[in-house]
């Protein structure tokens, strides 16, 4: 009956492991979210960047050699 009774203890103690353990992917998975998100707003401002830089630039000259 002891051993039956350690198994459970044993059991049990994985349950809660386990429990914290899903709790832990579940932070994480929500962090990882966050900073996906943050990146995509990062990417776009780049985007939106480069835009305004590409619509800045000169337009190319061209010179004319008469001789």
């Amino acid at each position: 009956m002891a051993f039956i009774t350690r198994l459970k203890s044993g059991v049990s103690k994985q349950e809660a492991t386990v429990a914290q353990l899903r709790s832990t992917v579940a932070q994480q998975q929500k962090g990882m979210e966050a900073v996906i998100a943050h990146l995509k707003e990062q990417d776009s401002k780049i985007q939106d960047v480069s835009t305004q830089i590409e619509l800045n630039k000169p337009a190319p000259r061209t010179v004319l050699n008469n001789q």
